[in-house]
């Protein structure tokens, strides 16, 4: 994963705690508040001062507002690794804002190899894109 992780939709950081001690932890919401933690959105984040290694999304995508410009941001502050656990083919409701496909997010990750595949339950995929 790297020296520098960037956690989006990070939540409680649940994530830092599984990380070596010396990963340089960063975590981003915009409902949660704390020291490690960068409040904001994916889509209306600016950069880092450097990119990270890995960028993990978990159980975030389902409520970002403008998935094209969340996986630009994504991508441009990641320079080898994108990990993402999300439901896939879920008809938006009250608790998924989009619909979310395999094909979506492959083509979102254009450019990058899909070098991991999971299918943890039918509605839900763990992905990993490598540059």
């Amino acid at each position: 994963i790297g020296n520098k992780v960037f956690d989006i939709g990070c939540g409680n950081c649940w994530l830092k705690k599984m990380l070596p001690k010396e990963t340089h932890y960063i975590g981003l919401d915009a409902f949660v508040k704390g020291d490690d933690i960068i409040n904001d959105t994916i889509e209306d984040f600016e950069t880092l001062k450097s990119k990270v290694d890995t960028s993990f999304i978990f159980a975030a995508l389902d409520g970002m507002r403008d998935l094209n410009k969340a996986f630009l941001n994504i991508k441009n502050v990641t320079s080898k690794n994108v990990v993402i656990l999300t439901g896939i083919n879920i008809e938006p409701d009250i608790y998924h804002t989009h619909l979310i496909t395999e094909e979506f997010l492959d083509a979102q990750m254009e450019g990058w190899k899909k070098t991991t595949r999971v299918q943890v339950h039918p509605k839900i995929i763990f992905l990993e894109y490598t540059k």
